[in-house]
């Protein structure tokens, strides 16, 4: 498995336009989010969206080969990591 953690400062409105077909609300310790599984082309990765007063934090996760060939899911643990990560962001942003 990767993981990554991105940010943007685009608009939660604007994450909607891109990326609302596949986002599946949700929150984070309050805070909203989506969370994207079996994104066309991203069967193998998972990503929460995370709003911020600044724009979007993503974490994501990625089956690598081995984990392909041992069936691992993309999406476990997904939401407990993105909860570390938007502990970190603060309560200002």
């Amino acid at each position: 498995m990767s993981l990554n953690v991105d940010s943007g400062n685009i608009t939660w409105d604007e994450n909607l336009q891109k990326n609302g077909a596949w986002l599946e609300a949700t929150t984070v310790n309050g805070r909203r989010a989506g969370l994207v599984r079996n994104q066309p082309g991203g069967e193998d990765a998972c990503q929460v969206h995370v709003e911020t007063k600044a724009g979007v934090v993503i974490v994501g996760s990625l089956v690598l080969s081995l984990g392909k060939k041992q069936n691992l899911d993309p999406c476990t643990n997904i939401m407990e990591t993105a909860s570390v990560v938007e502990k970190s962001i603060g309560k200002e942003n």
